[in-house]
């Protein structure tokens, strides 16, 4: 067995169940690519057949949350999360929610484009992206005047890097498209 398998082997194994704990105290749990040498690097994507290994993994993690929080009766939103360009940012994310089928929709900015679901991107022999249900954000890069103590050269450095500028709650605030994220829940 090469040392990837395992380390992806290994990853798994350490997060079959969800960290219930974190998601008591924060509201949500989440598991992401914490696999050597991925998790570390800058802007490189596993190999494809490694990245299927991956999303086989992604597809019985999720199996085994929904599980999991079903036979405990404890309510969630379980999303996986999908990054058209780097693939290392992959999560599992399982949300406190106060109804069932209610849905947590603030992680990411709403795209507006309307686009299909890019299912040959990210198909594997476990994962099947036709068995769940895709809602398409963007992954954005934020900051903020006050919060980040923005000066005159810094706000105007982000608007000339391409920054978007928007007025929230009295406080300007600059975002940026980093990625498009596809959110999907099974159906």
């Amino acid at each position: 067995m090469k040392y990837s398998d395992m380390m992806i082997e290994k990853w798994f194994e350490e997060n079959k169940e969800p960290n219930i704990q974190q998601f008591e105290n924060y509201n949500e749990t989440y598991v992401k690519l914490w696999i050597d040498p991925w998790f570390g690097m800058n802007g490189e994507n596993p190999p494809q057949s490694y990245f299927n290994g991956i999303l086989d993994c992604y597809s019985q993690l999720y199996k085994n949350w929904k599980n999991y929080f079903a036979n405990k009766e404890i309510i969630c939103d379980l999303q996986v999360w999908l990054f058209e360009k780097n693939y290392r940012k992959i999560e599992l994310v399982a949300a406190k929610i106060d109804q069932p089928l209610s849905q947590r929709n603030n992680y990411f900015r709403t795209c507006p484009e309307k686009r299909v679901f890019p299912k040959n991107q990210f198909r594997s022999d476990e994962f099947d992206p036709d068995k769940f249900d895709w809602k398409l954000f963007f992954d954005t890069d934020e900051k903020h005047e006050k919060l980040d103590a923005l000066n005159k050269g810094d706000i105007e450095s982000l608007l000339a890097d391409g920054y978007k500028e928007e007025l929230v709650n009295g406080e300007r605030s600059f975002w940026k498209v980093l990625d498009h994220v596809w959110v999907g829940r099974i159906i």
